[in-house]
């Protein structure tokens, strides 16, 4: 009998057959199924880093605007014009009038023409010489200007959003505003042709873009610029001022256009 010796290289040799006989070869169909694999968990942990990150922006974003809104003055009550409510316009300079503009302003008769003596709304500028008083609202995305005349009101989006370019003409118009510094703008356009800009029959044509700036002088004042373009029936801009007092201790109330149409009546007839 030969004994055979067996050495550990030989050893070792076949317990590597072993392990790579149960090894089994990948077809590509399973390399496929793989690389899916690896696409999945990629993408999974794509998500996991992006999605946090554009959170943090987003809040960052978000919590920039409320630290404005927060800082911004706050023009909140209700306020009335101090003196001059219901005058004829809004400065002494002369209207820089087109030639059309001005013959037909001659032709209207204020006891007749008139739109607010038919109850129909004054429009912006106009709704700021109403003797009646107006409450400002403020609210994160906009802020609300409650008009006690025929309870009027306008909103003025302060999210950062543009005026579309599909408006409607209306009566008080789109308005968006924006502060600068402690001065609140508005800005209004899509305004109809119907209205006049003030109590002397100023006429105005659908390119109106009326330009409003409101600043607090001090706790019980508030003063309001008015800018008002419209270059096809005024050779420039023109406005003026009006300035509004604070009064706490009052409440918008009803006021109906049509429960004075007797005093309309008296109006036109003259007495």
């Amino acid at each position: 009998m030969t004994l055979r010796v067996t050495t550990k290289n030989e050893n070792s040799r076949r317990a590597a057959r072993r392990v790579f006989s149960n090894v089994r070869l990948f077809s590509k169909e399973d390399l496929k199924m793989h690389n899916r694999s690896i696409g999945s968990v990629a993408a999974m942990v794509a998500v996991i880093v992006i999605v946090p990150v554009t959170l943090a922006l987003a809040a960052q974003q978000t919590g920039g605007k409320a630290q404005a809104a927060a800082t911004s003055p706050d023009l909140s009550g209700v306020w009335f014009q101090r003196e001059g409510s219901g005058v004829g316009s809004y400065g002494k300079d002369p209207v820089p009038m087109q030639p059309w503009v001005a013959e037909k302003s001659k032709t209207l008769r204020h006891d007749v023409d008139d739109p607010d003596l038919r109850c129909l709304p004054p429009g912006v500028p106009r709704v700021l010489l109403s003797p009646t008083p107006m409450e400002i609202i403020t609210t994160p995305r906009r802020i609300l200007i409650l008009h006690e005349n025929d309870h009027l009101f306008r909103q003025i989006w302060m999210d950062g959003r543009k005026h579309p370019d599909d408006l409607e003409p209306t009566w008080m118009g789109h308005s968006v505003g924006h502060w600068d510094k402690d001065t609140l703008v508005i800005d209004t356009v899509g305004l109809t042709d119907k209205s006049w800009l003030d109590n002397e029959a100023h006429l105005h044509t659908d390119a109106l873009h009326v330009v409003e700036r409101y600043r607090r002088l001090d706790h019980d004042t508030l003063q309001v610029s008015i800018t008002i373009e419209d270059p096809k029936a005024y050779t420039k801009p023109w406005g003026g001022q009006r300035v509004f007092k604070l009064h706490p201790d009052w409440q918008i109330t009803e006021q109906i256009c049509e429960d004075n149409i007797d005093y309309n009546k008296s109006l036109k007839e003259g007495k």
